[in-house]
């Protein structure tokens, strides 16, 4: 189960043999490194989110960072590992209020990917936020449109006319100011790219962003984004270049001292299958994921499949499960199993970390029992309500689909009090963790100094949420450790998704991402450093000064 992209690429070549017609895998001679690129990267989530298979992978990281995986998996045809993900996004769209058109956005597009182009969810999608937040509500409202999505507003030619409207003089697109950036110009042709064939100002425009694509290219094949080379945006090109019906390993326009974009990619990548944003650092989630979707792009294109984003069927044998066949790959299974032990993504000691006992993960037995306590005494009460409610029913003599009814929600609720965590504001904030083997103390400072001209009960006129504090830490205690910590002890709203491993902060003190603009949000810095891993990964050490400050400018308009 571990291995089914593996499994599903080679019988998919496989089956084309025995049908007796040419492999789609014969048109490249990378194939077999493809396809292992994709399963150590698989392997490695896998091993790091300590789950049993892709499905339970991918459902459990809905909305949180698995989302693109698993529209990659809907583009290479594995549809049976989406079928728990398409209802677990579903759940996530329609339980959280997601406040930014552009996240709404991918996971309405993950939704149409999983299987679920009629879901109710998607109705006004298109409708409510094309055009909301500039040019990137524009590319993902594209997205959607190519592949269907209602809209009473907006066809697809429109805002692909609307984002052609937007090119700067030098062939490519930008978030704000005057200057191209790579990954902005990359991600619009991904999006104008079906529209190639129909549209003559669409064409001429993605001629012009692919020379200022090629303009850009570094001398070792890769490209660079806000000043810095990385893989995201080698990534992001190779997307836009097989979107677009161009070979982004052969075209001599892409190739630099006999370096092509995946060359520059490559770079990056580390032993244990995932990628780092910077070389020679630890693992990035967003590197690794834009990764996998830049070879799954890849594939598509010797397969001759349309772009990454266009969501068509996937040929294959409709006759073979390759359930069957998982028996066939188990040893390259236990091989990367030994390999992706020595070097999961992070360093022992913030591999450790995640398996240490922490107060707030791992509640104490006292703490447990409290809150069992709880639950069990809510159930109660619900369990006696609904045999009030089929007594009443007895007694009024309703029919046998009502009874049926009171026993289903009856037994929902008791469900969902035992899967609910239960704790009073009491009892969660003003709790400051009592470490016996502090190793060390560091500072945590937060700050929203960009927003003092804004009039908010949630914005200090001083711009300190939280003064300069300092936190005992222990062996392996991380940013998003102290940060918990603190805004605890200091009673400070937090709003977060993802495991702690991959966590993202969304929101503090009631403050958000986007909320301030496109580029707007929560970022940290350690001793005045911007660091390239997320919170949940970065071990700190004793002397360490944390600042998490909101920013309106994806951090360039911070001291």
């Amino acid at each position: 189960m571990k291995n089914k992209i593996f499994a599903l690429l080679l019988l998919t070549a496989i089956a084309v043999t025995l049908a007796g017609q040419t492999a789609f895998f014969s048109q490249s001679n990378n194939v077999g490194e493809y396809k292992k690129l994709l399963d150590d990267i698989v392997v490695y989530n896998l091993k790091y989110t300590d789950t049993e298979n892709i499905a339970q992978w991918l459902s459990d990281g809905a909305g949180a960072g698995a989302d693109f995986y698993a529209i990659s998996l809907r583009q290479l045809g594995d549809n049976d590992s989406l079928t728990a993900y398409a209802d677990a996004i579903e759940e996530y769209i329609a339980s959280n209020d997601v406040k930014s058109s552009v996240t709404r956005q991918k996971n309405g597009l993950a939704l149409m990917a999983s299987g679920k182009k009629d879901s109710e969810l998607l109705f006004d999608l298109a409708d409510s936020t094309v055009g909301e937040m500039s040019i990137m509500s524009l590319i993902y409202g594209l997205f959607l449109l190519n592949n269907g999505a209602y809209s009473e507003k907006f066809t697809a030619e429109k805002v692909a006319n609307e984002l052609v409207s937007m090119q700067f003089a030098d062939g490519g697109w930008a978030l704000s100011g005057i200057y191209s950036d790579v990954d902005v110009t990359s991600m619009t042709i991904q999006a104008l790219s079906p529209h190639i064939s129909e549209n003559q100002a669409v064409a001429e425009s993605v001629e012009k962003a692919v020379s200022f694509l090629s303009q850009k290219q570094l001398d070792d094949g890769g490209f660079q984004s806000y000043g810095t080379e990385n893989p995201e945006s080698s990534a992001q090109v190779i997307i836009a270049l097989t979107s677009a019906g161009i070979d982004p390993i052969n075209d001599e326009r892409f190739i630099k001292n006999g370096k092509n974009p995946f060359d520059g990619m490559m770079k990056f990548r580390l032993e244990n299958g995932s990628f780092s944003h910077f070389e020679g650092q630890s693992s990035n989630g967003m590197a690794t994921y834009q990764a996998f979707m830049a070879i799954t792009a890849i594939i598509r294109f010797d397969l001759g499949l349309g772009p990454l984003f266009m969501f068509d069927e996937v040929p294959n044998d409709n006759d073979i499960s390759f359930e069957e066949e998982i028996s066939l790959i188990e040893e390259d299974q236990n091989a990367h199993d030994e390999k992706i032990t020595e070097s999961v993504s992070v360093s022992e000691s913030e591999r450790d970390d995640d398996n240490e006992t922490e107060s707030e993960e791992y509640p104490s037995e006292d703490v447990k029992s409290e809150s069992n306590g709880k639950k069990i005494l809510i159930a109660s009460v619900i369990f006696v309500a609904g045999v009030g409610f089929i007594v009443v029913c007895i007694i009024k003599k309703q029919k046998a689909a009502t009874y049926i009814f009171v026993v289903a929600i009856t037994g929902i609720l008791i469900g969902a009090v035992f899967l609910t965590d239960i704790d009073t504001p009491d009892n969660y904030y003003g709790k400051s963790s009592n470490k016996e083997n502090a190793v060390g103390t560091v500072t945590i400072q937060i700050r929203c100094d960009v927003l003092t001209e804004f009039d908010s009960e949630y914005i200090p006129k001083s711009g300190i949420i939280l003064p300069e504090t300092e936190f005992d830490i222990e062996e392996g205690d991380t940013v998003y450790d102290i940060l918990v910590e603190a805004v605890k002890k200091f009673s400070i709203h937090i709003e977060t998704t993802g495991p702690k491993n991959i966590v993202y902060i969304n929101g503090i003190n009631h403050l958000y991402e986007f909320d301030y603009g496109d580029l707007s949000g929560w970022i940290y810095k350690v001793n005045g450093e911007t660091v390239s891993v997320g919170c949940g990964q970065c071990t700190l050490k004793d002397g360490d000064r944390i600042v998490w400050s909101y920013t309106r400018e994806l951090g360039l308009d911070l001291d």
